[in-house]
């Protein structure tokens, strides 16, 4: 094995492990966030449309942003949320209420309970995190 192919089985398991460890720690987050947060009804007060990318015929997302407001402790807050979601699942619309989970000590941290498409990209980073080690030691191996 020369040097080009160790530096390539390096890079695929260092790009793994980064992949896998960045989707396991948002995993964490926003797991945490749900289960330990604050359950508040927040109303939304402003969509706004930033992309909508179309793969093909049955594929395609929307990227937005909403913008909640909340009252937590007496206190108001207006948190602007990205958020990406594929054609087929609901939109939030102005004047709709939502309910999210958000952080005791700062209430600008927040997570719709809904909001499956953290899990699913999440999820989809580690199985590929996963695959590029698999693949990286397995050139090692067997190179």
């Amino acid at each position: 094995m020369d040097i080009w192919d160790m530096i390539f089985s390096m890079f695929f398991i260092l790009l793994g492990s980064g992949l896998t460890i960045s989707g396991i720690f948002n995993l964490v987050k926003s797991n945490r966030l749900a289960t330990n947060g604050i359950s508040v009804d927040a109303t939304v007060v402003d969509y706004e449309l930033v992309e909508r990318s179309i793969w093909s015929e049955h594929s395609a997302y929307d990227r937005h942003f909403v913008t909640f407001s909340y009252v937590v402790g007496g206190a108001e807050y207006q948190t602007r949320y990205e958020l990406v979601a594929t054609l087929n699942e609901p939109r939030y619309f102005i004047d709709e209420t939502v309910q999210i989970y958000c952080d005791k000590n700062n209430p600008e941290k927040l997570v719709i309970s809904d909001d499956k498409n953290i899990t699913r990209s999440n999820i989809a980073c580690v199985v590929l995190g996963i695959a590029l080690i698999i693949l990286g030691i397995g050139y090692i191996i067997f190179k």
